[in-house]
């Protein structure tokens, strides 16, 4: 089966991806939803010097450390960016896919049971969608 990993947008953490990560675990994939540098459990961890860069490093480090190879990346809004820059750093080949959001990117190697499951995530992650909680202002940012 896949590996996915998914990013989360800006203000997010990784427990946004909660009600996806079971659903593609009980289809035999493996799922990683990490939380970025300054999010969720991180929060603690936001600065000025915490930004893109800080985040692509965050997800090609998960890459090393968990071995992980053909990962299906996808990102939700900002980790569009975030994804995009983790797919330009990697060895060809380590990805099947990237994805924005629900736009799924073509890969050129891309074979039909590849968009076979890009279009099952798509209506999985529509099914679990999870509103954006309400607006709060975390410890770490009250300082900026």
């Amino acid at each position: 089966m896949s590996t996915f990993l998914l990013v989360h947008g800006a203000w997010h953490s990784g427990r946004c991806w909660e009600r996806v990560v079971p659903l593609l675990e009980s289809a035999g994939h493996r799922a990683f939803a990490p939380s970025l540098t300054g999010y969720g459990d991180k929060a603690h961890l936001l600065g000025p010097e915490v930004g893109l860069d800080t985040h692509v490093e965050d997800v090609l480090k998960l890459i090393h450390e968990e071995d992980l190879t053909e990962v299906v990346l996808v990102g939700h809004s900002y980790a569009g960016l975030v994804v995009s820059s983790v797919a330009n750093e990697v060895p060809i080949g380590l990805l099947r896919a990237a994805g924005v959001g629900i736009v799924q990117l073509d890969m050129p190697t891309e074979t039909e049971q590849d968009r076979a499951l890009r279009r099952d995530l798509v209506t999985r992650l529509r099914a679990a969608y999870i509103p954006p909680s309400p607006r709060r202002t975390t410890h770490a940012r009250r300082g900026w």
